[in-house]
């Protein structure tokens, strides 16, 4: 991923992301995507990221649901009610 892409698929999910003192919105995605790029485990991640366990699950959470609330709805159509 370039760093024109990193910083587009930032910007489309900034208002859904929350910053930290610790974990900044870039970071936040950064660890994101090495979990979904390599498949990493918690306890590698945690080790090469220098972050707690709850920190790296609370990466993954927060950028899944950025991702899901802001990019999902606009590439899928949900079904209508019948």
């Amino acid at each position: 991923m370039t760093s024109n892409q990193f910083a587009s698929l930032l910007d489309s999910i900034h208002p859904a992301l929350k910053s930290t003192d610790l974990l900044t919105e870039d970071v936040q995605l950064a660890i994101f995507l090495d979990w979904i790029a390599t498949g990493k485990t918690v306890r590698s991640q945690k080790e090469y990221w220098k972050l707690s366990h709850e920190g790296i699950l609370i990466c993954r959470r927060q950028v899944a649901r950025a991702i899901v609330s802001e990019i999902f709805p606009t590439f899928v159509n949900q079904p209508g009610v019948l």
